[in-house]
Formats: structure tokens, sequence, C-alpha cells
């Protein structure tokens, strides 16, 4: 049985996924967008990587996710909806310049609601310009206070 597994490794590893990078946490990938979109009452603003808000914004999210833990994501991602639910509220949204896939679910943006006082989120895929499917879904050890203050007072 031993021998089949590492016979499975080695042909996946010869013939899927070689330029695509494959990481253990959702979270690893926050770090490789290189546009962020911010969302506040439906008015939107984009950052680059070269913005000290870019940085803030991706650190200040990184610093909410320490020991978050990933669970099972009972939310599934309506395109209308979500682009409803945009207007209202503080989104952050980050961007990639190629199409990731983790836990087999493909994406070219994820989609974060920045609640305060929330201590969990779905984070909602975006393929093919469109948000839709299965979300992931991050369990904080803190709240999103920090994220959601620094986003409030630009």
């Amino acid at each position: 049985m031993r021998v089949i597994y590492i016979f499975i490794i080695i042909i996946m590893s010869l013939f899927g996924g070689k330029d695509m990078p494959k990481y253990e946490h959702i979270t690893e990938y926050f770090n490789k967008t290189n546009e962020i979109i911010l969302y506040i009452n439906g008015e939107q603003t984009s950052y680059q990587t070269t913005s000290n808000i870019f940085s803030e914004v991706t650190d200040k999210l990184n610093t909410i996710c320490i020991e978050a833990k990933e669970m099972p994501a009972f939310g599934v991602a309506l395109d209308h909806e979500t682009r409803e639910a945009l207007k209202e509220g503080v989104w952050v949204e980050l961007i990639y310049s190629q199409t990731h896939e983790y836990n087999e679910m493909p994406f070219d943006s994820l989609l974060i609601s920045i609640n305060r006082d929330y201590t969990g989120f779905n984070i909602i895929r975006k393929q093919n310009g469109l948000y839709d499917g299965r979300c992931f879904y991050l369990n904080l050890e803190q709240n999103m206070a920090i994220l959601y203050d620094f986003i409030l007072s630009i």
C-alpha cells in the first residue's frame, strides 16, 4: 500500500501543478497578493504592493490570523448576493496575478468581510470574474478590531 502511495505522489509531482505553488494554510496566500481592494459601504479603493496602506492592511490581516484555525465552511457564495453585500460594511479583496488553488478550489481573488467584533470569517473565492462556489472559513483567536479600525481610519 505504501508503494502505491509513493507512486501516486511521484506521478502527481511529475504531471500536476508544477507552476502552481502549494501551501499548507489558506493564510499563506495572503502574502502572495499583488493588489488589494478595500470596500467601505460600496466605495472601493485599490492599493498596489508599493503602497504603505497595502502593507499595513496585509500586516494587520496576518496579525489577526495568527493561530487561526481552518474550519469546515458551510458558506457558498453566489455572485449576485455577494455583489449586493459589498454595498455595505467593510471588505478586503486580495487580488492575484494568476489563478491559485487551495483544497482543490481555484481562485483569482479572495474576499473577506471585516466585522470589528467577529472572531471568524468566510473567505469568498472569485474565479473568472464571479464570486461563486464554496468558501473557506477561519476561526480566529482574536477579533478583527485592529484591521477594521485601521481601514476606517484611512
